[in-house]
């Protein structure tokens, strides 16, 4: 039987179905490389190259949303229920059950979870008077290790605070009252329409509003919920075995269709833009990425461990320097503290009851030029300690301080890399990433869960840690581990699409680009600076600010970019020299860039998107925009 629709029966998809005149099956995904690990683990196994994927589809359009329900509604008026809210009362439930078993299963025997015991007053009147539970351990009722007090800032009083967290027990007693109460029973799922944006390279961390329980709970501290977990393990994840057979297969059923039904309705879109090869292009791409996902990456666990152990210890080493350049102690780590520390808190003072091992005061009272979202502090992210060092240069003391800042924030995202990583191996010790072709917008493979793509190499404070990273990943007894790279394979394809004679010259005949860059530039002979960067850092720092030029042009790097790659190779430039060079370097150094880059920005002015060489199609009607930060974008 056909679905149906309020327009009436929906027709077949164009299509040759299974068995259909001795063509070859094609299975239709949303989101294949998803399901079909999925689908191995319930014994049904697809060829990957039999697959069409209707979200890479959406995708590659780059106009219509992601997510299969707000697409259905899109293309088809459909209207269904989102996964969260199908699984949402099995969630309330199971998370119900996790927080009663923590809750009575580590209570105090002597109060019973009230916190208080009655106690006989002796003073002749002979009636009780409920006091604190004294039994030993006991916080509020129950027996979970007491939390530590913090250091924060109290905004209204203008004063640092030691404030005491919350119990483990009242964190559990309030998300239970929460959940008794209803409150996650019509949380907002959001407007789907939302994941229809693409999240650029520089930054694929999406932030979404607390909707479900789990996400409450994971938003908890991890000194609240290491504790609990390590007694009763983590809270449970509902999943479609939690809910009602008739109500899952409904579920099912309905996004079998929609993915059915708009199948056809995606690919006459391609194809009327234009963009059926760019699909079918990215479409290979499957086989591959399944295969990597199923085999995943080999880990040396303890020696991962170990890492983890070192960067810890290393934290610490560099807060009890840190102190000792300022005389008072911070959390590198704190947001808050840093900015106090940099910029000063700007006529706020300290209280009696401030915790003595923030005193003496002391700040560089630096100046600032960004804010946080909420305006309530100066930012301290990397790329502002990075400008801090760029503008600071000549005070030692504040160069030494940024960096230690730095170099602790390093140290501290790679240990948490190392222990989530090795958290989440199999028996086999391999750990097993997601990968996603739809989530960069250059259309490249992104990583998730955990990202095995974020491992840096060479660190801004100069200790190649990321490389300690690398070499916990192993390969098999009897196999090997290999890498390799194009070489220069980004000016490559710059040379071939640009057609700048210099460029392509260089790389039949074999010339070192950087090198014949740098001879452009600063008017010297090839061949001094080729022989000369081997003995000479003259020369090798001639070809190092050449090869930051080059790579970053391809990629749009502006003064202030180009002015911090030098940095990290202990070049120093002004932001003007910066803005010169690259001025210098696509209008006579290699002209033929200059006029292929003006090209494209006049394609995207006049369309609104440009057309890769792959036949793929980048959206950017910024350029139209009055906002000349949005129009750089």
């Amino acid at each position: 039987m056909k679905p149906h629709s309020p327009q009436g029966i929906i027709p077949d998809p164009p299509f040759i179905p299974a068995g259909g005149y001795g063509q070859p099956v094609r299975v239709v995904f949303h989101n294949a490389l998803h399901d079909l690990p999925i689908l191995e683990e319930l014994g049904v196994y697809v060829d990957p190259a039999q697959a069409e994927d209707t979200m890479l589809m959406s995708f590659c359009l780059g106009t219509l949303p992601l997510s299969l329900k707000p697409l259905g509604r899109r293309l088809l008026g459909a209207q269904q229920s989102s996964f969260e809210e199908t699984i949402r009362p099995a969630e309330r439930r199971l998370s119900l059950q996790y927080i009663r078993q923590a809750l009575i299963g580590n209570e105090c025997p002597r109060c019973r979870g009230t916190g208080r015991q009655q106690m006989l007053r002796v003073d002749g009147k002979g009636y009780t008077k409920p006091v604190k539970c004294l039994a030993a351990g006991c916080t509020d009722g129950y027996l979970w290790p007491p939390t530590d007090p913090r250091i924060v800032w109290d905004w209204k009083a203008g004063a640092w605070k030691s404030s005491q967290p919350w119990s483990i027990a009242k964190y559990l007693q309030r998300l239970r009252a929460d959940i008794e109460a209803g409150k996650f029973e019509e949380a907002a799922d959001g407007d789907e329409d939302a994941e229809q944006e693409v999240v650029s390279d520089e930054d694929e961390t999406g932030q979404h509003a607390t909707r479900t329980v789990r996400q409450r709970w994971h938003g908890i501290d991890e000194d609240i919920r290491q504790p609990v977990e390590a007694v009763f393990g983590e809270m449970p994840e509902a999943t479609l075995d939690d809910i009602p057979a008739g109500t899952a297969n409904h579920y099912s059923a309905r996004d079998a269709d929609l993915t059915y039904r708009i199948y056809p309705k995606l690919r006459a879109m391609l194809k009327s833009n234009g963009l059926t090869g760019a699909y079918k292009l990215d479409l290979s791409v499957i086989p591959w990425a399944a295969e990597m996902q199923r085999n995943g990456m080999r880990i040396n666990v303890p020696k991962m461990r170990a890492l983890s152990k070192r960067f810890q210890r290393e934290q610490r080493d560099i807060a009890h320097q840190l102190r000792g350049l300022t005389g008072r102690y911070i959390n590198p780590g704190s947001g808050d503290q840093v900015a106090d520390l940099l910029f000063g808190a700007r006529g706020l003072s300290f209280t009696e009851d401030d915790a003595r091992e923030i005193t003496p005061h002391f700040s560089l009272e630096l100046s600032h030029e960004k804010r946080t979202s909420s305006g309530k502090r100066a930012a301290t992210d990397e790329k502002v300690l990075e400008g801090l060092k760029l503008k600071y240069a000549e005070r030692e003391d504040v160069t030494a301080i940024v960096q230690h800042i730095l170099d602790y924030r390093t140290r501290q995202k790679l240990d948490s890399f190392a222990v989530k990583l090795s958290s989440m191996v199999d028996s086999a010790s391999r750990v097993h990433t997601r990968l996603k072709l739809t989530t960069a917008a250059t259309y490249r493979l992104a990583s998730a869960d955990p990202n095995l793509q974020n491992i840096p190499i060479r660190n801004k404070g100069g200790a190649d840690l990321g490389r300690l990273i690398r070499e916990c990943f192993e390969a098999p007894d009897g196999w090997c581990l290999g890498s390799a790279d194009y070489s220069q394979v980004e000016l490559r394809v710059l040379a071939a699409l640009s057609g700048d004679d210099s460029l392509l010259e260089a790389f039949r005949t074999g010339l070192d680009p950087h090198v014949l860059g740098a001879s452009r530039a600063w008017r010297i002979p090839y061949e001094e600076i080729d022989l000369g960067r081997r003995t000479n850092k003259k020369y090798k720092d001639m070809r190092d600010s050449a090869k930051n030029l080059n790579f970053g042009i391809v990629f749009g790097i502006t003064p202030r970019g180009l002015q911090a790659q030098m940095e990290l190779r202990g070049l120093h430039y002004t932001l003007d020299q910066c803005a010169d060079l690259i001025r210098m370097w696509i209008h006579e150094t290699f002209p033929g860039i200059g006029q292929y880059i003006a090209e494209v920005h006049a394609e995207a002015k006049q369309h609104g998107f440009v057309r890769s060489f792959g036949g793929h199609v980048r959206h950017c009607p910024g350029v139209w925009s009055l906002i000349p930060q949005v129009r750089e974008e």
